[in-house]
């Protein structure tokens, strides 16, 4: 037996951190949705409940959340829940959200002498009646021979002052082969106590003193991950499912003792301060009906507490290896720095002998610079020289380029005066538009043989020493030329004569093709359209 409990004790030990956090097979709602129903039920205790209830349930609101998400909604039609010391909403959730048809739960009511009693929630609309077994949890015999598809042991194991290890196995009796458990018990070694060793303050739950333990008796027993997954054990049971939670601040408040906790040794999933387990039954009859570590000190010491010392000693070399290693690693990186510090002196050293070099060869340099700025101030006075000069010229034929423009004015109004009479012959004959779209092209591209000329004229003032006698033969020349473009004009004003008839003949080009169909109508037409176009024509060139 010794050894058996002993072997227990290391796959404990050994399995601690195997076990998942949440449920890996069932239906399960999500943490998002129980904190919807736990919010719904503190909004309604809020309008409608007593204090009591409406303080316990806002305080435990994390835990509540987190204890639904680990229930698994009922697989079957006439699926049976048992709430095992049923304070609170827990039973009312399971029918109403998880599907069971059946709740049952366990409370104690010392003052209600009747084995069964009946409780009423009725909230939204919804209302259950559920039948209440009124007995103490520590008895031997319970007076249940149902078994449940699942069972529900919250917050109530550590307040029994009688057997826990014969309250577990009469659990394990109402459960069906296929039944689950899923159970919470405080923490007694989470964050909590770490703060309350750290302070001087007892490092349990119930501290405070009170004669009256009637209402809120004190935890008879406050179990450890290890202690507590070896009582699951000893009553036939296996976990499927292990967490701690922070139920009670939050996880970001507490960081600090959380690094203080890692430090120790001690891992941050097992730091919580409430535990809670998702537990099969694996066997009919209990592994063990006394656990040691429970009932039995002495055997606890030869059995379970050597295990937890080879614990406590692995935890403690590694709490100094790690601190020692620090103060090696401090040290080595002490010495690289000091290293770093005698190259980072030499490269100083380098880089000043460098800078120096510099510093000659950039008064070098600034010799050099100071030679080519007296170069360059001499060919720049020589090219101030140049520049007069050439401005001189160019102030001559700007002269010549005045009297130039001034003639170019006169025929640019003559050429404005066309377009304005080419503009009042397109407002009359919105058909010849296209026509003077295109002499206006024609003028334009007389003007840029204007323009040639007068960039000819410029570079020959330029060129010629005697720009007077240049500009009078120039002058022969444009009037010359300025010849040439009137008879281009006339040849435009001719081509556009027999534009105007083509673009009459194009736009008439429908009509005439639909009159060749009908010889009889095309010579009525012609005789009717004739002298209106013959009229239309010599409009057009007298305005041209």
């Amino acid at each position: 037996m010794t050894m058996n409990q002993q072997l227990l004790a290391e796959r404990v030990v050994a399995e601690l951190g195997v076990i998942p956090e949440t449920p890996a097979h069932g239906r399960y709602l999500p943490l998002e949705r129980a904190y919807e129903i736990v919010d719904e039920t503190i909004e309604h205790l809020r309008r409608t409940g007593g204090a009591l209830e409406y303080t316990y349930v806002l305080g435990h609101r994390r835990r509540l959340a987190a204890s639904l998400t680990m229930i698994p909604m009922a697989e079957k039609d006439d699926a049976t829940c048992l709430d095992v010391g049923c304070f609170g909403y827990m039973a009312y959730w399971a029918w109403r959200y998880l599907g069971y048809a059946h709740v049952e739960g366990i409370e104690l009511q010392p003052d209600d002498p009747r084995p069964i009693v009946t409780r009423t929630v009725e909230m939204e609309g919804t209302r259950l009646d559920i039948r209440i077994h009124n007995f103490d949890l520590g008895q031997q015999d319970w007076p249940i021979e149902e078994r449940f598809d699942t069972i529900l042991f919250f917050e109530t194991l550590e307040h029994v002052d009688k057997d826990h290890s014969g309250v577990m196995l009469n659990i394990t009796e109402r459960m069906g082969a296929e039944a689950t458990l899923v159970m919470s018990v405080p923490n007694s070694v989470s964050y909590k106590t770490l703060k309350e060793f750290m302070s001087g303050a007892p490092p349990w739950t119930y501290w405070f003193f009170s004669p009256d333990l009637k209402h809120e008796p004190r935890h008879c027993f406050e179990y450890t991950p290890i202690f507590f997954k070896i009582l699951l054990r000893s009553a036939g049971l296996e976990e499927t499912a292990f967490r701690t939670l922070c139920a009670y601040a939050e996880p970001e408040a507490l960081r600090d003792v959380f690094e203080i906790g890692e430090a120790l040794s001690i891992e941050p999933r097992f730091f919580g301060e409430t535990m809670i387990a998702q537990a099969r039954k694996v066997s009919e009859s209990p592994l063990f009906r006394y656990p040691d570590c429970i009932y039995d000190g002495d055997r606890y010491y030869r059995t379970t507490a050597p295990l937890l010392q080879d614990v406590f000693c692995k935890a403690r070399d590694r709490f100094f290896r790690e601190h020692y290693g620090a103060g090696e690693r401090l040290r080595a990186i002490e010495e690289e720095l000091r290293s770093q510090v005698t190259a980072a002196e030499d490269r100083a050293c380098a880089l000043e002998m460098t800078l120096r070099e510099a510093a000659a060869r950039n008064d070098e340099a600034h010799d050099r610079h100071l030679a080519r700025e007296e170069e360059s101030r001499v060919a720049l006075r020589a090219l101030e020289t140049e520049l007069e000069e050439v401005t001189a010229r160019g102030d001559e034929a700007l002269f010549l380029c005045d009297r130039y423009l001034a003639q170019e004015e006169e025929l640019r109004n003559g050429l404005s005066a066309a377009e304005e009479g080419a503009r009042a012959a397109g407002d009359r004959v919105s058909a010849l538009e296209r026509a003077e779209q295109e002499l206006r092209d024609g003028l334009t591209a007389a003007e840029d043989k204007i323009r040639g000329l007068e960039r000819e004229l410029q570079e020959a003032a330029a060129r010629s020493d005697g720009a007077r006698q240049g500009y009078r033969a120039r002058e022969e020349e444009l009037r010359r030329r300025e010849e040439e473009v009137r008879k281009k004009l006339h040849v435009a004003e001719t081509h556009y004569d027999a534009i105007a008839r083509s673009s009459f003949w194009r736009v008439t080009a429908p009509a005439r093709r639909l009159a060749n169909r009908f010889p009889r109508l095309r010579s009525h037409l012609k005789a009717i359209l004739l002298p209106p176009a013959r009229v239309c024509r010599a409009v057009v060139r007298r305005l041209v």
